[in-house]
């Protein structure tokens, strides 16, 4: 895992190198969330300035741009959005973000190639990188038994996950806490998870239990969920913290 960790950040320092030596914008695969860690450890290496997207706001795949000092204009990713829909709606399968998935992989697709999977309203979204949107577009025809027909989507809708409003009491404001309550556990096993690189705030691995939360934070806990930390709002008569917070559920 150390030299897996340590192939990703050489290929991303390299990146970072190229952009500011050519004058050029280089750009990374979709990262994922552990991809995204091994970034964040890097900044303070890297030799030019960068922005990340994964195409809609809170994907949680993202690509990153990384670019020349003399760059004045916001760059092009080079992602394309491909709207999936079945041929005919009738007859379609109750398809599931596994499936999707499990179709475009056996294309033979590097999973660094794609970005976030999204289904709304029995629509799928796909962000992909450009390199590969021909061959997704004559290739993908069935996802499980329902044949599908791929375009091009340009008039992007609303993707941002569905999300549950939540609230709940916590003894302090610390990571540990807030994991404990978010993902119904004790409060060790949370702190079990933090230590052993399962969670994530704004794509950032965290290993601190004591870290505090600040509003407008996205927590990650990997196997579980995603959660978005909206404020505090006052304490209870035993002095626990009250808390707003949002659950992704889609």
């Amino acid at each position: 895992m150390i030299q897996e960790e340590s192939m990703v950040a050489k290929r991303l320092l390299d990146l970072s190198r190229r952009a500011y030596q050519k004058g050029i914008v280089t750009f990374s695969d979709f990262l994922n969330l552990n991809e995204q860690n091994i970034f964040h450890t890097c900044i303070p290496m890297l030799e030019s300035s960068y922005q990340m997207s994964g195409g809609f706001d809170y994907a949680e795949r993202q690509m990153i741009a990384f670019l020349p000092d003399a760059l004045i204009f916001e760059p092009e990713f080079p992602m394309t959005c491909l709207k999936i829909v079945p041929v005919n709606q009738k007859f379609a399968d109750v398809l599931s973000h596994r499936d999707v998935l499990g179709s475009l992989m056996s294309l033979g697709i590097e999973r660094g190639r794609l970005g976030d999977i999204m289904i709304k309203d029995q629509q799928i979204y796909v962000f992909c990188h450009n390199a590969i949107q021909s061959y997704l577009r004559e290739e993908l025809t069935k996802i499980r038994h329902t044949p599908v027909s791929v375009s091009i989507e340009t008039n992007i809708p609303d993707l941002c996950p569905s999300v549950q409003a939540c609230q709940g009491i916590i003894t302090s404001n610390r990571l540990d806490a807030f994991v404990a309550h978010m993902c119904k556990l004790s409060r060790s096993r949370a702190g079990d998870l933090i230590k052993g690189g399962s969670v994530f705030i704004n794509g950032k691995e965290i290993q601190s239990t004591s870290i505090r939360c600040k509003p407008g934070e996205i927590i990650s806990v990997r196997g579980v969920g995603r959660f978005r930390f909206l404020e505090s709002s006052g304490e209870t008569k035993k002095g626990r913290i009250k808390i707003q917070y949002e659950k992704y559920t889609g």
